[in-house]
């Protein structure tokens, strides 16, 4: 691969804005870099998780190398269960935490993550937002190497001379994309699809078109926002195609407790609501769980202001007379709380935070 007709491909994939290239030590966040680094104004960040020196070191000599000013954001990750999962999320919460207004995040994903990504949401259950994965920029982020191997890539840093160095934890086998890398994705080429790769990435191109046609319906379901509340219409939600409705609850709960968009077990539960469920209910998100236990009798519409709600939850709560529901479910230390509101056929969601001592 050329270099030089690779950086034509990402600047023409890059936005009128400030860029932040993410960098993690490895050759494609190296080459988003060099590629990037003729945009103005540009930046690069590295989210030092301490668990391998080596590449923070790598990060530290591609800036300098690139010539691109760089921030190392501290967040410490311990090795154990979920790391894969725990590092992302810090390394996304530092990140996001990090940017300027207007600013957005260029990360250096090629075709093999877009092609394991695909694969690893498939066997999660995705529908067709999780499935289109890393193929079209989302919430502020841009991914233009995804056209191109992770050996081209690899090709193309050591063709430049960038330092970068290989993370050990791409080949763990303790984690869930270290085993699709090498063991499926070859099995698949091997004996099932020569060329799976790009296969998967056009796949995950055409179901972003169908994600794209369905997210215009769902913004055309009204949202009113009513006192620190988002309102939504039940009627309109229970007679919506089932995958218009989702991404109309999914947006309003974005909105309301960013970026956090609802499991599926959060939104089956914002139908039940809307549905008028005719058992007192109480349901609490844990970790990757999704448990539901019964209400001790309906809640008392007097004491409404001083009902004590779970820390971190999300409540829905029915207040006109039975039957009464309430959900709790974990929302990264906060949570959001949906009514079906003082109006009829109005389905209110609203920010429920923790009070001191509810811990």
């Amino acid at each position: 691969m050329n270099a030089e007709e690779l950086r034509e491909q990402v600047i023409a994939q890059l936005p009128d804005a400030p860029l932040v290239v993410a960098l993690g030590g490895g050759a494609d966040s190296a080459v988003a870099a060099w590629a990037c680094s003729r945009h103005l104004p540009v930046r690069a960040v590295f989210v030092d998780h301490a668990l391998e020196e080596t590449l923070l070191a790598a990060a530290q000599t591609l800036a300098e190398h690139v010539a691109l000013p760089l921030t190392v954001l501290s967040a410490p990750v311990e090795d154990g269960a979920n790391l894969e999962s725990r590092a992302r999320d810090a390394r996304w919460q530092g990140i996001r935490a990090n940017l300027a207004p207007g600013e957005v995040v260029v990360t250096g994903h090629s075709l093999d993550d877009l092609a394991e990504t695909v694969l690893i949401n498939l066997l999660r259950g995705a529908g067709s937002r999780g499935l289109a994965a890393m193929s079209v920029p989302r919430n502020g982020v841009v991914r233009p190497l995804t056209g191109a191997s992770r050996t081209d890539l690899r090709g193309v840093a050591e063709t430049l001379g960038l330092p970068f160095v290989d993370d050990p934890a791409n080949s763990d086998p303790r984690h869930l994309r270290s085993r699709i890398r090498a063991d499926l994705i070859p099995l698949l080429e091997r004996e099932y699809q020569p060329g799976v790769r790009a296969t998967l990435g056009r796949a995950a191109s055409h179901l972003a078109g169908d994600d794209a046609a369905l997210q215009t319906a769902a913004r055309q379901v009204p949202m009113r926002e009513d006192a620190g509340a988002l309102l939504l219409p039940i009627p309109v939600l229970v007679t919506l195609p089932r995958p218009v409705a989702e991404r109309a609850v999914r947006r309003t709960l974005r909105r309301i407790h960013p970026p956090y968009a609802g499991k599926a077990s959060d939104v089956d539960t914002v139908f039940f609501v809307a549905a008028g469920g005719k058992s007192h209910r109480h349901a609490r998100l844990r970790g990757d769980g999704f448990q539901r236990r019964p209400l001790r009798g309906p809640l008392d519409r007097s004491t409404t202001g001083t009902r004590r709600r779970p820390p971190g939850g999300v409540g829905i709560d029915s207040l006109r007379g039975p039957p009464h529901h309430r959900l709790s479910v974990g929302c990264r230390g906060s949570g959001t709380d949906l009514d079906p509101g003082d109006r009829p056929g109005d389905l209110r969601i609203r920010l429920d935070r923790p009070r001191r001592g509810d811990g």
